[in-house]
């Protein structure tokens, strides 16, 4: 009988957070596959045996990892309880574990990537949406080595972690693919918050808005923490999932645009929806586990007039607008896969036991 290894996952913490929101993440996580961790956490329960335990049991146990195979600590983890400073938190959990341990780093933006010091204790480096060019990194060449590019997971592809869930009503009414509405009602639609990393949602929505040819539907609601408030022009309310979906169905050109980091839900869930999508140029940056292609799966542009020319070009163009949308619908419906990501992570995983024996 073929048994998967089993893997020690350091997991996620919640126990700082608000009541309210600390109720919420804790049952999402025990739940579903969703959210930061979603598709990196169905990836290694796909080719692990995961056990769960918090980074203060773990080092109560005198960091014992026997049984285990690899262990896996989420960069997210309650650091406080082991340190003031994360990254020193982040050394102290790896030190000296006598098995393969693997970091996952689920921080929005590319350019978070621990220090030397830190990666040093770890065998695997399992990094969302890092850079391509490994060398914008201030790291030793066998850290840059280590690190593996993962992903979010797709809201709109919520997995259940237990068959006791019921699958959430409105994720299963989904039409297959936006070209085949076409009824179109807007030219083009973006909803999202601001946030307070960067500019470029108000900066283009506003330039889109100056355009009164174009048809443009939605806007900017507040940041997550309220601590940003969107200009008075550009607010617009928070659709329903359900609406969400049927207004990106009912819209020629769907905008996907940096929040906090470079790479956000929407990309996936317009992919899912074969949406056509017009990106921040920042993504072109970014490795994820799938083989996006600009002006094959997704569209994007190097300065606002820019931005507004290709918006009137694919207006213009249906064929060529739905020939990308289909392919990019294509191009994610087979290769985001948490199993072949969990399987790469695995073969790291492997290729070490090995070596050590």
């Amino acid at each position: 009988m073929n048994t998967k290894p089993k893997a020690l996952y350091i997991r996620r913490d919640h126990s700082r957070e608000p009541l309210k929101k600390r109720i919420v993440s804790t049952w999402r996580h025990f739940a579903y596959y969703t959210g930061q961790e979603g598709f990196f956490e169905e990836a290694l329960a796909s080719q692990f045996d995961v056990t769960e335990q918090t980074a203060e049991a773990f080092l109560k146990s005198g960091k014992n990892a026997q049984g285990y195979d690899a262990v896996v600590v989420n960069f997210k983890c309650d650091h406080k309880a082991i340190a003031s400073d994360r990254y020193e938190a982040m050394r102290i959990i790896a030190e000296g574990v006598s098995v393969p341990t693997v970091l996952f780093i689920g921080l929005d933006r590319a350019a978070h990537m621990p220090v030397n010091e830190v990666l040093d204790q770890y065998d695997v480096v399992v990094k969302r949406e890092p850079f391509i060019d490994r060398d914008r990194y201030s790291l030793s060449e066998s850290n840059k080595h280590k690190i593996i590019a993962s992903m979010l997971s797709c809201p709109l592809l919520r997995r259940e972690k237990t068959p006791i869930v019921k699958p959430i009503t409105w994720l299963t009414n989904q039409r297959q693919t936006a070209q085949e509405n076409e009824a179109y009602k807007y030219d083009v639609f973006f909803s999202g918050a601001v946030t307070r990393e960067n500019d470029v949602r108000p900066d283009v929505w506003r330039r889109v808005l100056e355009e009164p040819d174009i048809n443009a539907y939605g806007g900017l609601q507040p940041s997550a923490s309220r601590d940003r408030l969107p200009d008075p022009e550009l607010e617009f309310g928070k659709l329903t999932p359900q609406e969400f979906i049927d207004t990106i169905h009912r819209s020629k050109i769907n905008l996907a645009l940096d929040g906090i980091g470079e790479f956000t839900y929407r990309h996936n869930e317009l992919w899912h929806l074969g949406a056509f999508m017009i990106s921040s140029p920042s993504f072109r940056d970014l490795e994820i586990p799938l083989p996006a292609k600009e002006d094959v799966h997704y569209v994007s542009y190097n300065n606002l007039d820019e931005l507004i020319e290709k918006i009137h070009y694919y207006l213009e163009h249906d064929a060529e607008r739905n020939k990308i949308a289909h392919a990019g619908k294509e191009m994610f419906d087979q290769y985001y896969n948490p199993k072949s990501h969990g399987r790469d992570i695995k073969q790291a995983v492997d290729q070490l036991r090995i070596s050590g024996e």
